[in-house]
C-alpha cells in the first residue's frame, strides 16, 4: 500500500495542494509516525510492517505532522499554502439542553490551525485500534 498517494489524497480532501517539493517530506513524516507507532506497540522490528487496521491512524498522524513542520518550518510562502485549509468545520461550540462548552472560539484561525493539527497527530491515542495490537515486552 502506497501510503504517500493517501496521505496526499488526505491533504487534498483539507483543501491544501501537495507538490512535488513536499513528496520527500511527506516520506519522512510517514517513516516518523510510523516509527512511533511500532514504539507503542512494542514491535520488535519495523519490518514486521503494521497491521492493516492502523491504516488511517498512520494516514492522519502523518498529515497533522507534515501540516505541523510545515507551519513551524516552513518557508515565506507557508501561509499562502495554508490559507485553503478548510477550518470552518471545526467544532467551535456544542451546546445540548441547558449546558453550553465553548470551544476556543475567540482563538485566532493560527491557534485554532495549531489545536486540530494536533489532534491529528494523537490520533487514535489511547484507542483499543491501536492497543489491540500491542504486544507485551518482558523485561530481563
Amino acid at each position: 500500500m502506497d501510503f504517500k498517494v493517501l496521505v496526499i489524497e488526505r491533504l487534498n480532501q483539507l483543501g491544501f495542494m501537495a507538490s512535488a517539493e513536499d513528496e520527500p517530506q511527506i516520506e519522512y513524516c510517514e517513516g516518523k509516525v510510523k516509527e512511533q507507532l511500532h514504539n507503542e506497540l512494542n514491535s520488535k522490528t519495523i519490518t514486521e510492517g503494521l497491521p492493516n487496521e492502523l491504516t488511517y491512524v498512520v494516514i492522519e498522524r502523518t498529515v497533522g505532522e507534515f501540516l505541523c513542520n510545515l507551519m513551524v518550518f516552513g518557508g515565506d510562502n507557508t501561509k499562502a499554502r495554508l490559507a485553503n485549509l478548510e477550518l470552518s468545520t471545526a467544532i467551535t461550540s456544542l451546546r445540548e439542553g441547558d449546558v453550553s462548552i465553548s470551544f476556543d472560539k475567540d482563538a485566532s484561525p493560527e491557534a485554532r490551525l495549531m489545536s486540530i493539527l494536533d489532534e491529528m497527530r494523537r490520533y487514535g491515542a489511547g484507542r483499543a485500534a491501536i492497543y489491540g495490537h500491542r504486544k507485551l515486552r518482558w523485561r530481563a
